[in-house]
């Protein structure tokens, strides 16, 4: 008698996936779907209020949608960048280190 087929192996639920993100201080597609799998929403790649939501309920702040000066500031504070508010390729490449750790 034929023997059944052995069962497909599990991923290690330890090991990751994801490839690293590029470190390039560019918030892009890739960088937005990291922050939403790291932060369990949906996956689209698009920065919405819904990313901006859990962003903010990350870094605990207000949550409006809006990715503006108040929310950029708590990003920097969670990552330990030096706090401007302003959204640029410093506090992105620190948010990129911090995804890639987290793999």
């Amino acid at each position: 008698p034929a023997r059944p087929p052995a069962p497909l192996p599990r991923p290690d639920p330890h090991v990751s996936h994801l490839t690293p993100l590029v470190v390039d201080g560019q918030w892009g597609p890739r960088t937005t779907a990291r922050v939403q799998e790291y932060l369990h929403v949906t996956v689209d790649g698009v920065r919405g209020p819904q990313t901006v939501r859990a962003i903010q309920r990350w870094v605990g702040c207000s949550r409006d949608g809006v990715m503006g000066r108040n929310t950029i500031g708590h990003l920097e504070r969670k990552l330990g960048v030096h706090r401007d508010g302003v959204l640029d390729p410093t506090l992105v490449r620190a948010l990129q280190r911090f995804l890639n750790r987290a793999l």
